[in-house]
């Protein structure tokens, strides 16, 4: 719906009016922003507080797309003199101040991690599931009612712009695409319409951008970048420029179709399922092939998209190459209807109602019904939740299969699937045979938000969920669900938290302990410098916190640097750390991020150590030019012991993981997952003596663990949610021709002053 909405709006700017726009996704952060801050209260989160107005959520949704409108009047002096290529320009501006300005106002947006929405309501209805809804003996949830209220939105947005687009507007926006000299000769205000038709699509993206706020439940500013911006253009160019119809099938095409590939990834052709070794694509690479398939076709066979497409199969000598634009254009002032209006013209009540039902089918199937966290006896006299049924238990896995540290969650995934089918071969948990549902978030937080609303009524608990930004925007719905999840981002924010559970040990204090190492090795002396580059958000944050401690007791003066997630190039970092004269770096960020930063070092004469966070290595680095240097340079804090390690457990595990996959490479994830799973089937072996195998008592199950045997060498303690299970961390170096491709160099320990910092930090 939210795509249908601001699809039809970004055509009425580009496809009616000519007018290039690569500014969308500011325009839908403002509406979708807009409504959560003037819906939701002042309140603290988890790592600052959050101003609202408390605004009803009716009035907050029209607050929000009247704030949408008059950010597009702003820039209407610049939209209403620049036109193409020019105004594209201009626009792309709009979505990097916007990034700015999301990542930065944290009172209104919440920051990296963003915040939660508000639900709808209106009076005598709420559109989540505080309140029971049932109509003619079917429940209807939250997201139910959301639906058809997004649906009620596309038809107003559908009447709006075929009304618009059939009166004079609509016919002098055509008639100044066409030609803007002759619609100067016939009287049309080409500056002032072209201003309007920008406030107008703006405000289309606004009520786009508070319905996705509304579905999604949390919102983040990474989801409104360049790439939903083009997502946009995608759309319309498949559907058809011009068309208020074609615009609503592009985006249903664009929407649904990695949805689809995904849920059925395991009957077509060519796509494989999430973690799969088998040959084949994933649903989300197949789909960005298609999206190029079909914007090649369409621009070489049907130039007016689907809606043009659709149009000359319903006319005699269909299939014929459509005649050149100005042929076209001349048949159309003969009608007497103006270029760009005949479109909507010829388009029916009838098709209004086709493209009606095709919405209700297809999106129907992307509903989900309102978390249900009731329990009922089942088999044994073991009471069941969501996700078991008598033959089986089904948890759920959010990781990252196609973005930044896709190496570490496939490697992770594929473990815990290796395990999971040895407990399901010796009988399974509680007679019941454990299935994994998977998603693939890309390291997108709002991606993994929808995915989470997705499986979340369908699994007893999550039994991974990588990614501290990705945990961090899920937490308020964990707790909200009563939803057990094991953590692969293990920052200090998730402590405390009855739902979400780390499994290692925090970044602070992973930085906390290398770093002792690190002041060793590079022989710091008071006052040295130390850089210390990391990431934006939960992960890179919880790792400074425990370099300035330890930069404070240590003596040493830290040069700060940050990076995003989808950075590459650490160029810029390494020179400013030159310039300062550093003598050691802490680094906390992705395994791309690492070959570059100690490459160019390298490179560049910086020949300083370098100790990274865990999530920071995978050993096929080692095959990239950078492998001298991180060999020499590098040095890895982490809680898991390297691979080559003497431990039977871990022994195994790598003899196992090579057998079932004996084409991947190995890296610490592997041991990531296999204590996931462990860890998960050792919670579901005790809730099922005590007979419950509900949320709650899944989650109450685990905090028996007080002595967990991680099956690598380790004890871990989960009977605190306010504290990390250890605390003690090796220090590993990246070696070629050792298993894993990490040697160790510490053994597991903790530094002198790290119960000082656990006594003053959060951890």
């Amino acid at each position: 719906m939210t795509a249908v909405i601001a699809a039809i709006g970004l055509n009425l700017l580009t496809g009616t009016a000519g007018q290039l726009s690569l500014g969308h996704a500011f325009f839908l952060a403002v509406g979708a922003y807009g409504y959560t801050w003037l819906a939701d209260h002042p309140r603290r989160s988890s790592l600052h507080p959050l101003t609202g107005l408390s605004l009803p959520p009716l009035l907050a949704f029209v607050g929000a797309v009247l704030l949408a409108g008059a950010a597009g009047a702003v820039f209407s002096p610049i939209s209403g003199r620049l036109r193409g290529m020019y105004l594209g320009v201009a626009t792309l501006a709009l979505v990097f101040l916007g990034q700015h300005v999301l990542l930065n106002a944290t009172p209104v947006t919440g920051g990296f991690n963003g915040r939660a929405v508000p639900p709808m309501a209106v009076p005598g209805l709420s559109f989540d599931d505080s309140t029971p809804l049932t109509v003619l003996g079917v429940p209807f949830g939250g997201l139910e009612r959301l639906w058809y209220f997004g649906l009620l939105l596309v038809l107003i947005a559908w009447l709006a712009a075929r009304n618009l687009l059939r009166g004079r507007p609509g016919r002098a926006l055509g008639a100044l695409r066409d030609s803007e000299v002759a619609a100067s000769v016939m009287g049309v205000p080409a500056a002032r319409l072209r201003a309007a038709a920008f406030t107008v699509s703006s405000m289309y993206a606004g009520a786009a951008g508070a319905l996705l706020a509304l579905a999604f439940q949390r919102i983040v500013p990474d989801h409104f970048s360049l790439a939903l911006s083009m997502d946009f253009l995608a759309m319309i160019v498949i559907g058809g420029l011009g068309s208020v119809g074609g615009a609503a099938a592009g985006a249903v095409f664009v929407t649904v179709l990695p949805q689809l590939l995904g849920r059925y990834a395991d009957q077509l052709p060519l796509v494989v399922a999430p973690g799969s070794t088998e040959p084949g694509l994933g649903g989300t690479e197949a789909a960005r092939y298609l999206y190029g398939a079909a914007l090649v076709l369409i621009l070489l066979f049907s130039p007016d998209g689907l809606a043009g497409l659709r149009r000359r199969l319903r006319t005699p000598g269909a299939g014929a190459p459509p005649s050149p634009p100005h042929f076209r254009r001349a048949a159309v002032r003969r009608r007497g209807i103006p270029q760009g209006a005949d479109t909507v013209n010829r388009t029916s009540t009838r098709s209004a109602a086709l493209l009606a039902a095709a919405l209700l089918v297809s999106l129907t199937a992307c509903s989900t019904k309102g978390a249900n966290t009731s329990a009922e006896a089942g088999a044994g006299g073991v009471k069941a939740g969501p996700g078991v049924t008598d033959t089986s238990i089904t948890l759920g896995v959010l990781t990252d299969l196609s973005g930044p540290v896709a190496p570490l969650g496939k490697s992770s995934l594929q473990a815990q699937q290796l395990y999971m089918d040895q407990v399901n071969a010796a009988g399974g948990v509680c007679g019941r045979q454990v299935k994994l549902l998977v998603r693939d978030h890309g390291y997108d937080v709002q991606k993994a938000v929808a995915a989470y609303a997705e499986i979340q009524p369908q699994v007893a608990a999550m039994g991974q969920l990588l990614g501290s930004g990705q945990t961090a925007a899920l937490l308020d719905s964990l707790e909200k669900d009563r939803l057990l999840a094991l953590v692969g981002g293990n920052s200090a924010s998730l402590l405390g938290n009855a739902h979400a559970q780390l499994i290692g040990t925090t970044y602070g204090i992973e930085m906390v302990n290398g770093l002792e190492f690190l002041a060793k090795a590079a022989k710091l002396a008071p006052g040295d410098k130390v850089g210390m580059v990391y990431q934006d958000g939960d992960y890179g944050g919880n790792a400074l916190v425990g370099a300035r401690f330890a930069a404070g007791k240590a003596g040493v003066q830290l040069v700060e640097q940050t990076v995003k997630p989808t950075d590459t190039d650490m160029t810029a970092q390494v020179t400013a750390l030159k310039a300062a004269g550093v003598k050691a770096i802490a680094f906390s960020g992705t395994p791309a991020q690492t070959a570059s930063l100690v490459g160019v070092a390298a490179a560049t004469g910086l020949l300083v150590p370098v100790l990274a966070n865990s999530p920071a290595y995978v050993p096929q680095l080692l095959d990239t030019p950078a492998k001298p240097a991180l060999e020499k340079l590098l040095f890895v804090s982490s809680a898991q012991p390297s691979l080559d390690s003497a431990n039977p457990g871990v022994q195994k595990l790598v003899a196992d993981y090579q057998a079932k996959y004996p084409n991947e490479k190995l890296n610490q994830a592997i041991e990531v997952g296999a204590v996931d799973a462990k860890l998960m089937v050792d919670t579901l072996k005790a809730a099922c003596q005590a007979k419950d195998l509900s949320r709650d008592g899944i989650t109450a199950a685990l905090r028996t663990l007080k002595q967990f045997d991680n099956g690598l060498g380790g004890v871990q303690d989960y009977s605190d949610p306010a504290k990390a299970p250890t605390q003690k961390t090796y220090v590993l170096q990246p070696a070629s021709g050792v298993t894993g491709g990490l040697k160790t160099v510490q053994d597991a320990g903790t530094a002198v002053g790290l119960t000082e910092y656990l006594a003053t930090a959060h951890g």
